[in-house]
């Protein structure tokens, strides 16, 4: 039964502005919030996706003012980096994802030629296979967020298809819930 659900004709004329009340929403979106009670069902999705994908670590990177900043980070150094930390878009491969809006997989991450290994070094460690899924709610790419392998005492066995795949669904279902946030946040529909 394709197509069942139409939009209705008589809120047409209110899908422009509350697109923008969405969009205007999301800007307001900043760390504290992500780590917050309000947050914490997309933000559970995320590191959910990340234990199934076998990362070592992952980041969820906000987009704001030209910059990546990490609102989440789940490794042992994320007090260093969350909130701190500043990307600039242009740079690296987060950015190549922000901007681009692709998706990206790679097993042997020290040799590419668009790796910034800026935060690597900050932190002392050395990423070997990196994913990285662009964030998209309040009506567009608003982050990225991403799952590395670090070089340890054991060989990381990499990143497959599949749990790109995977990622790439539970980053999307999280954006989602966070859409359902700000849409309740607009209309007050919950509170009614």
């Amino acid at each position: 039964m394709p197509h069942q659900f139409r939009p209705d004709p008589a809120l047409a004329s209110v899908g422009p502005m509350l697109l923008q009340r969405l969009h205007e929403r999301a800007a307001l979106l900043d760390g504290p919030w992500f780590r917050s009670t309000q947050a914490a069902l997309p933000r559970d999705v995320i590191e959910e996706a990340f234990d199934r994908c076998g990362a070592h670590e992952g980041t969820v990177w906000l987009v704001r003012d030209g910059d990546l900043i990490p609102a989440v980070n789940t490794g042992p150094h994320a007090a260093r980096v969350v909130d701190t930390f500043r990307q600039p878009i242009a740079h690296g491969l987060i950015g190549m994802v922000a901007v681009t809006q692709q998706s990206f997989c790679e097993n042997d991450i020290a040799e590419h030629m668009l790796r910034d290994a800026t935060l690597d070094a900050l932190l002392g460690v050395e990423t070997v296979a990196m994913m990285a899924v662009p964030l998209v709610f309040g009506g567009g790419v608003q982050g990225v967020v991403s799952c590395v392998q670090l070089r340890g005492d054991v060989l990381a066995p990499g990143f497959s298809p599949a749990h790109l795949e995977s990622f790439e669904r539970d980053v999307n279902v999280a954006g989602r819930l966070v859409d359902l946030v700000l849409l309740d946040s607009v209309t007050g529909l919950t509170s009614a």
